[in-house]
């Protein structure tokens, strides 16, 4: 029997886990955002927004990417897979 090889950069990811992945990195970049700036209060409509402080937004970032990996973990980069 053939050995196809198939690269984790060919395989494409369910939506769901590409929604995670961008919800991290959002929350991520949020996360800095606030660490740099020191947070800040917005209202959409009649929802107040506010982001005082970084570490909530690290902890649902950390939680999220944890999850998606507990879901649906990624292949290795490097070393021998099986």
């Amino acid at each position: 029997m053939a050995h196809v090889n198939v690269s984790p950069e060919s395989v494409r990811l369910p939506g769901w886990v590409r929604a995670i992945n961008a919800a991290t990195l959002l929350l991520i970049v949020l996360a800095l955002a606030v660490t740099v700036n020191g947070g800040s209060r917005v209202q959409v409509g009649g929802l107040l927004l506010s982001v005082r402080s970084a570490g909530r937004v690290w902890v649902w970032a950390a939680a999220l990417a944890l999850l998606r990996n507990a879901r649906k973990p990624c292949a290795p980069r490097f070393g021998p897979s099986s």
